[in-house]
């Protein structure tokens, strides 16, 4: 019940709210958490941490980005049509696709694609570790002490 507010008087009273069936879930005192919170609280630290790691790489990356350094032949083999028709010759459309995918793949550690691919990879390694901390088992569960259901017959 609540009472009304009257000059002199605190604050109006608001009881705590029942649930149905006398089941309801006691609060836990200020200042203790369940073992879940403590959990969340680790994974969120991990997370921001790899993050900000990750992000502040990134960030000296493209501050301190310089251009990719020229081919020591003067010029790059796959712009020539000769080299591209030779290499389809020996070893087929897969060589011409594997000497360009090479090529694309050393240019992402160079200058501002470097950047950008410390950040791709600092989000993809959040995703990684969230994930399996998530989805790894308790420590009860590994010990075998879960008391969230009944035991299976036969396992003292």
């Amino acid at each position: 019940m609540v009472r009304s507010r009257r000059r002199g008087e605190g604050a109006p009273v608001v009881p705590f709210p029942q649930r149905a069936g006398g089941d309801a879930p006691v609060p836990a005192p200020p200042g203790t958490e369940g073992a879940d919170a403590a959990f969340e609280r680790r994974l969120r630290r991990v997370t921001r941490t790899i993050l900000a790691v990750g992000f502040g790489a990134a960030l000296a990356a493209w501050i301190v980005a310089r251009a990719r350094p020229d081919n020591p032949l003067g010029y790059d083999p796959l712009d020539n049509k000769k080299y591209i028709h030779d290499l389809q010759v020996y070893g087929g459309t897969a060589n011409v696709v594997a000497a360009e995918f090479r090529e694309w793949f050393a240019g992402l550690w160079y200058g501002k694609n470097l950047a950008y691919t410390i950040a791709v990879l600092t989000v993809l390694v959040v995703a990684v570790v969230r994930f399996t901390m998530l989805t790894s088992p308790s420590l009860d569960e590994k010990n075998g002490d879960d008391s969230s259901g009944p035991r299976p017959a036969g396992s003292g």
